[in-house]
């Protein structure tokens, strides 16, 4: 639609924000199907919403743009994936710089109401492209680096936007053209965040590099500037630096900064602010002010953490020197008597001291000094801890205290009873990081065991976490499930109270994957690998995969943390018997997955869309260069499986236990595909539960196929051929099947007459099921070089070439076919000759349809060559269409392998040399229709092998469909999933029966009487089903009621429609008696005749009357007969649609015997 069809554009400032916007809450807008010729829509969004603004006037558009945006984030409950598809599509209008400095803000802090309920992944994107588009559309003369940074933090509450190449060099871009381009001196006291005043440092050193104005000099200068006398300002800017130092690390790959003046920055602020024997550190540990004292405490943590060049700065000496000076300054902390001592030892500044120690000083100390310090840790906050973690005692901050909670919810000083619980979460994290500290070198460090023995300080800490998990709040849980991760060398009872206790409690977090880490850590140990504590294992990872099925992040998780526990076990550990963690937890995490529902089909598709985006700017991908995968979080079933697989892959065939550890992962996968359907006979439905759980226990198997035994083999191998006969199978299933036929016969030759006998005996109970055992001997065959072996397959396969069904004899020719030519490549004379007169036969068997086949199967498909990990995981399952979701690459596992440490021990190659044939493959034709056909769809029964061997053979239905297990639903195929080409022969044909084909009875159905749109609607379904020659309707204007629509579906467009009104109906039943119809009326009356003994002439007209009063006694006078539907229940009367429709088809019923018979 074009605007000049509204009257003017006034009209599109309405429509866009008050019908579209609302129109796209519904995120399966974003899932619609699209055909090759279609664009996706949010393609077409994208398109819609440029073309418009594009043809407006440009300051008409400008303030359309801004009107989108104000009323998007009126509302707060979008859906994050309709949320980030609307910005994504706003992102390509053009830029028309109408947008002001307060406009972009209010729009910025309007955003924020809405971030809160988005999914993180997609609302860090939504980000994102907000900035975006505000920053292409504000007015740039009026904007300042100031402003902004400003609209930055009004969007972003971190720097997590760096991560973005397209955004910083566009900010670099657009920094570089404002007029008011700040200096690069920037005040303190003007700064109230640090990371946005060192956002502002590095955009105008990248300018100043961007137009070469860059030297070390022009950097010091720009630090002096911000680095004051004060200590106060020393140590903000040392915040900066942090800071600085982040965005450069963030930027570093794609910024014009670069690695030189990283290293130029990190000098001059090591010899500001700590060349001098960190006497300024030393001030701020010493300091009554607790704020420079924590902010000092935390610079420092981060400095360590993120950048190891600070490494150096902290050397033996320096360190050495700063112990010493905290001590000098601290006389309680050398006092062994500390009741003596007149103040109490429970205030933050205290507790800052031993943090700085602990966690920054020590590491950098001789063991001596590190003796001095776990001994000061011990003696004064272990031994005390129950006296430092005392609410009560947490009043008195450096003596001072104003009194308790008041009216106004007053504690001290002002301090508002909200900012004192945070205050206090802050304290006892602190207190945790110190005893994790301790515990830890009580655990590693020899010299420490005589400060604190492993059993004593465990035990008390212990208590202290089991007093406090119930207590802590949110903010200080992470680091006392840290501190409880330390306790790994507990008694058994100990460690079972602990376990449990952490288990318990993660739950009351929902899904904090990190509490639930350190509960697995101490849960899987090696040096808990015994027969008291494995039960307690083992039923702990199966309570967490129960969870797993409704809680997010549980499966990975579980699976990666036992993946490392499994693989990296000591020879010694392995002789436990392991078969009920793998019988227990690792099958169940094999087959781990449910059936995505439609909001987690959005959510990843929108995760790849900013996958791609991100790959397109080369900053992430789901391999990164250094091999490590990046899996959604939307993607967690993928995850889960991955992790599982490694495990089967660390296998060693050269060990006993893991060749009796695969043969119970077997023998439990088997019970679980038995499982699968439930006892149901039938086939499953595509894509289904049951489909993939089967698929993925097939794959598991094959994975451990190598280290089983013969006699295992031939076990497998009789349950593989069971199962072949008991069920029809989706495609993946049937391809597995029949390649771990041959695969098992291969590897053991002795099983062939076992074989044989197998697919002889199972053809006679199924006949149907011979395509699969036709596929399975034509693999065997065409890779055996043993003449005896490949002579009895082809005997096995020639009689079929004369069977009654159509596909057995198709897939036995082809079967044949594909012996024979493997007996002439490896002349096999003997074989040749006995069946020399099927030479001639394959001749014209090849004349008379095609010669290749388009299933790669039986064209590129080699059961040997092709046996990997890449064709198990991935070709198979893409070459059988099953969603990505079910696709593992070979390139994945082995960089989570890598990342893990986790070793491959299998015999089966990870890819093939083969592998570009089955890349360059397709799917197979009936594949593929049965993939566009739906759940439960398949055009013929097995392969469809009349689609994949011939072209235009007309299909048959098997001979033992109705026998055990061959049933199966069978709809037509929906409009939707035709070809072009299928499209337009059903509507010829359609227009051929409209026309007055012969398929289509002479009958003709008065509905003009009933009021409901439903019931007009299933009607015109019935009848245009059944071929019913007309359809008498009150109205044509039901074709556009969506009530009649919904029930007619297309049936309306296929069966002749006439409209007479309800007063006409007499004088239309007259010119129809005129043209030879019976009148047949529907209706209980004193002389109505029993549906079941009436027989329609060819030529009726079948009468309808109302819902309610049935038909009216000016219309009885005018019917020839009526008929009443025997009825034997209490209601006294059946739906009007459903009346009209068993008439209906007792009519079609009757005309069709008669035909047959005639």
């Amino acid at each position: 639609m074009k605007p000049e069809v509204l009257s003017g554009w006034k009209a599109w400032l309405k429509f866009l924000p008050k019908c579209l916007l609302p129109a796209l809450h519904d995120y399966q807008l974003f899932l619609q199907h699209c055909t090759d010729d279609e664009l996706p829509f949010k393609v077409r969004l994208s398109k819609f919403f440029t073309t418009i603004l594009c043809v407006l006037p440009s300051n008409i558009a400008g303030d359309l743009v801004e009107l989108i945006l104000s009323s998007l984030f009126q509302e707060t409950n979008w859906e994050d994936v309709s949320l980030y598809h609307i910005l994504a599509s706003l992102t390509t209008v053009p830029s028309f710089n109408s947008l002001s400095i307060l406009e972009a803000k209010n729009i910025a802090l309007a955003s924020q109401a809405c971030w809160s309920s988005q999914e993180p992944l997609l609302r860090e994107a939504s980000q994102l492209n907000l900035i975006k588009i505000l920053l292409s559309q504000i007015i740039k003369k009026e904007l300042t680096l100031e402003q902004l940074c400003s609209i930055l933090g009004s969007i972003f509450g971190d720097l997590s936007f760096l991560k973005d190449q397209s955004l910083w060099i566009h900010l670099v871009d657009l920094v570089s053209e404002l007029k008011k381009l700040s200096s690069l001196s920037i005040s303190l006291e003007q700064c109230d965040i640090p990371r946005f005043s060192a956002l502002k440092i590095v955009l105008n050193l990248e300018v100043a590099l961007k137009k070469n104005h860059y030297c070390k000099e022009q950097i010091n200068l720009v630090l002096r500037e911000i680095a004051l006398s004060s200590d106060d300002s020393t140590l903000q800017s040392l915040e900066i630096l942090c800071e600085v130092l982040f965005i450069i690390d963030q930027t570093l790959s794609f910024s014009e900064i670069g690695v030189k003046a990283h290293s130029d920055i990190m000098d001059f602020y090591s010899e500001l602010f700590i060349g001098k024997n960190m006497e300024k550190v030393h001030y701020f540990m010493r300091t009554n002010e607790r704020v420079n004292a924590f902010t000092c405490l935390r610079v420092f943590q981060k400095l360590l953490k993120h950048f190891h060049s600070f490494d150096a700065i902290l050397a033996s000496s320096t360190a050495t020197k700063c112990l010493s000076l905290i001590l000098s300054e601290h006389e309680w902390l050398k006092n062994q008597d500390l009741s003596s001592f007149k103040y109490p030892l429970k205030s933050k500044s205290d507790l800052y001291i031993l943090q700085f120690i602990s966690q920054v000083v020590y590491p950098y100390l001789d063991d001596c000094e590190k003796v001095l310090v776990l001994e000061i840790l011990d003696r004064v906050l272990l031994q005390q801890v129950s006296s430092w973690l005392e609410v009560d005692s947490f009043l008195v901050d450096e003596g001072k205290c104003n009194g308790v909670e008041g009216n106004q919810g007053q504690l001290i000083n002002g301090i508002s009873k909200k900012e004192w619980r945070l205050h206090h979460e802050s304290f006892t994290s602190g207190v945790w990081s110190c005893l994790t500290t301790l515990c830890e070198q009580a655990n590693v460090c020899t010299a420490a065991a005589g400060v604190a023995s492993l059993s004593s300080c465990g035990s008390q800490c212990l208590q202290v976490v089991l007093e406090w998990l119930p207590r802590v709040g949110r903010t200080s849980v992470v680091p006392l499930y840290s501190l409880a991760e330390t306790l790994a060398y507990l008694e058994y009872e100990e460690w079972l109270s602990l376990v449990s206790a952490l288990l318990s409690h993660s739950e009351e977090y929902g899904s904090s994957t990190d509490l639930l880490s350190s509960a697995l850590t101490l849960l899987l140990q090696h040096e808990r690998v015994s027969e008291q504590s494995m039960p307690t294992v083992i039923q702990a990872c199966c309570d967490l995969l129960t969870k797993a099925q409704t809680t997010r992040g549980i499966g990975p998780l579980l699976a990666r943390r036992l993946a490392v526990f499994v693989t990296s076990a000591q020879q010694s550990v392995k002789n436990y018997d392991w078969t009920s963690v793998y019988e227990s937890v690792l099958v169940p995490l094999l087959l781990f997955g449910p059936i995505p529902d439609k909001k987690l089909k959005a959510l990843r598709g929108a995760a790849l869309d900013i996958f791609h985006q991100q790959q397109a700017w080369g900053t992430c991908g789901e391999l990164e260069q250094n091999g490590r995968v990046h899996w959604s979080p939307y993607h967690e079933a993928q995850e889960t499986r991955c992790h599982a697989t490694l495990m089967l892959l660390s296998l060693d065939g050269a060990h006993a236990e893991d060749r009796a550890a695969a043969a119970n992962i077997v023998l439990a996968l088997r019970r679980r595909f038995n499982s699968a359907n439930d006892g149901r006979g039938a086939r499953d439905f595509s894509n289904s539960l049951p489909h993939r759980v089967k698929t993925r226990a097939l794959q598991a198997i094959m994975v451990v196929l190598p280290l089983l035994s013969a006699a295992e083999s031939g076990d497998l191998l009789e349950w593989v051929c069971c199962s072949t006969v008991n069920e029809q199978q989706q495609p993946s299933v049937r391809y597995l099947m029949e390649w771990m036929m041959a695969l098992c016969v291969i590897t053991w030759p002795e099983l062939c007459p076992q074989f044989l006998k197998l697919c002889r005996t199972s053809v006679k109970q199924r006949p149907g099921s011979v395509a699969s055992f036709l596929a399975a001997v034509s693999l065997l065959a065409c890779h055996e070089q043993n003449e005896a072996i490949v002579e009895q397959c082809m005997t096995f396969a020639v009689p079929w070439c004369m069977a009654q069904q159509y596909n057995s004899r198709l897939y036995a020719q082809l079967a044949v076919s594909n012996i024979y030519q493997h007996c002439v490549k490896h002349e096999f004379t003997s074989t040749l000759n006995k069946f020399a007169a099927l030479k001639d036969c394959l001749m014209i068997s090849q004349a008379g349809s095609p010669s290749n086949t388009d299933d790669f199967f039986f064209s590129v498909f080699d059961p040997v060559g092709h046996y990997s990990v890449q064709t198990i995981y991935y070709e198979l399952p893409r070459l059988s269409l099953l969603p990505d979701d079910e696709w593992l690459s070979c390139e994945e596992l082995s960089s989570v392998a890598r990342n893990q440490g986790i070793t491959f021990k299998t015999t089966l190659l990870l890819s093939s040399p083969a592998d570009h044939l089955l890349r360059a493959a397709q799917a197979a034709a009936w594949v593929t229709k049965a993939a566009k056909a739906g759940s439960g769809e398949a055009l013929l029964p097995e392969h469809g092998a009349n689609s994949l061997l011939s072209s235009g053979a007309e299909g048959r239905p098997a001979a033992d469909a109705a026998s055990k297990g061959g049933n199966m639903q069978r709809k037509v195929i929906p409009w939707s999933s035709l070809s072009k080409q299928q499209q337009q022969e059903a509507l010829s044909s359609a227009v051929m029966r409209v026309d007055g084909s012969t398929r289509r009875y002479p009958l003709t159905v008065v509905a003009s009487l009933l009021t409901k749109a439903t019931n007009l609607g299933g009607l015109c379904r019935t009848c245009e089903v059944f071929g019913a020659g007309e359809l008498v309707l009150p109205s044509m204007t039901l074709l556009h009621d969506q009530a009649f629509l919904g029930l007619s579906l297309s049936s309306h467009k296929w069966i002749p429609l006439v409209e007479v009104k309800a007063e006409g109906i007499k004088a239309y039943l007259r010119d129809q008696r005129r043209a030879g119809y019976l009148i047949v009326a529907v209706e209980q009356t004193a002389h109505s005749v029993s549906l079941s003994s009436f027989q329609f002439p060819a030529r009726s007209l079948l009468l309808l009357g109302n819902e309610r009063e049935g038909l009216p006694c000016s219309l009885l006078r005018e019917v020839d007969v009526c008929v009443e539907i025997p009825q034997f229940g209490v209601t006294r009367s059946l739906n009007a649609h459903v009346a009209g429709s068993l008439c209906v088809w007792q009519y079609v019923n009757q005309h069709s015997s008669r035909s047959q018979t005639t």
